[in-house]
């Protein structure tokens, strides 16, 4: 069954994109293979000659998953448990057989669905998007005409440190001392000497939401004879209350973004907030951003900031038709000298006619809901002062 809304006028969307910058901390999050003893960062050789440590999309991706767990009212269908089978047979093979390995030891995780893909009922599905590989459950959709595969509105690239990981030697050493013998957690015999690469930085990354893949949300209906069919509906057919909630869901993740923690890979034990203390944002019908994603500098030595440098530019120089599709927040507002003018004289109460209308705010958080209220995503909340 599917829906036809031909002569149904289409309400536009914009996409949004946004660059996001972190503030300095000493990071060992995303490590590689370990070497000998070292744990070793992920690292990438980039333009500037320079290899510069990494954080994965997907660790991004699976934090903010597990955020939006708490937030009231939404439903997500993925979660990560502890594998029943594995631990199953963990335990079946120590009653009879104690020369397990160490790997064999550990509780592997794994994902738990609750329920086949439903892109109308969860807002993981809808936001993250998924891929059904597990063949009963592929019989199953292809049964009902179901979706197998549904892509991601959320795009995230990775998170990249604003400085090079210095060529002279950084890492930490500590010993790993011996726990008593009688000691449930002891795991080795002797201590060790650990070495761990840790890097000093900010971290920038980017992402972008297109909005236009609201269109066409599928989910899970019943038709007349009570039977449950998964059929296309697009956004023009659903209800006030289903259109609300997902954008409600959109607004949420831009939110979350703004409060991003818990980032790591390989089990970091160390606290490294990936909240943006600085944040550009394009709301927009174009479907690329326009502007270089990575565009946060290091200041050094005192030296200006040159944060986003040439867009800045551009919109001073009016190369972008409508400079309002630009939102910044937070530390780049105060450091760079033009939008620091354009904050204080629109707090003011008086714009200044160079700003062409682009958005500036003393806060990334206060920058996010600007876009939220614009995008027409939940205007629950009060917007804050800004233009």
């Amino acid at each position: 069954m599917t829906s036809n809304v031909m002569g149904v006028a289409q309400e536009k969307f914009k996409n949004i994109f946004g660059s996001v910058l972190t503030n300095v901390a000493p990071a060992s999050n995303y490590r590689g293979e370990t070497q000998n003893n070292r744990a070793v960062l992920q690292k990438l050789t980039v333009s500037d000659g320079e290899q510069h440590t990494l954080v994965s999309a997907e660790a991004i991706r699976s934090r903010l998953r597990e955020m939006l767990r708490d937030e009231s009212g939404i439903k997500l269908n993925r979660s990560r448990v502890i594998n029943p089978e594995t631990t199953a047979k963990r335990q079946k093979k120590t009653q009879t057989d104690d020369s397990e390995t160490e790997e064999e030891r550990k509780d592997q995780l794994t994902v738990e669905f609750a329920d086949l893909p439903n892109r109308n009922e969860y807002a993981d599905d809808l936001l993250f998007g998924f891929l059904m590989i597990d063949k009963d459950r592929k019989a199953d959709l292809q049964k009902r005409n179901g979706e197998k595969q549904g892509d991601s509105i959320l795009r995230v690239n990775y998170a990249m440190s604003l400085d090079p990981f210095p060529s002279y030697n950084t890492y930490t050493m500590h010993q790993s001392p011996v726990a008593s013998p009688n000691s449930a957690y002891q795991n080795a015999g002797k201590s060790a000497l650990i070495e761990r690469e840790v890097h000093v930085t900010a971290f920038q990354y980017p992402f972008g939401l297109n909005l236009n893949d609201l269109r066409h949300v599928r989910g899970w209906e019943k038709d007349k004879k009570d039977d449950e069919k998964y059929v296309t509906r697009h956004w023009e057919e659903l209800s006030d209350e289903e259109k609300t909630e997902k954008k409600r869901w959109v607004a949420l993740l831009l939110r979350t973004i703004g409060e991003l923690d818990g980032v790591a890979g390989n089990h970091a034990r160390t606290m490294y907030p990936f909240a943006p203390v600085s944040i550009v944002l394009r709301l927009t019908h174009r479907r690329a951003p326009e502007f270089d994603i990575y565009g946060f500098r290091p200041r050094r030595n005192g030296a200006p900031d040159e944060s986003h440098r040439e867009l800045i530019e551009a919109l001073r120089n009016g190369e972008f038709p409508e400079p309002s599709e630009f939102y910044f927040g937070g530390r780049i507002v105060k450091d760079n000298d033009w939008l620091k003018s354009i904050f204080e004289q629109t707090r003011e109460g008086s714009p200044a006619p160079e700003a062409k209308s682009v958005h500036v705010y003393a806060t990334a958080r206060e920058a996010i809901e600007g876009v939220v209220g614009d995008a027409g995503l939940d205007r629950t909340k009060s917007q804050p002062e800004g233009r």
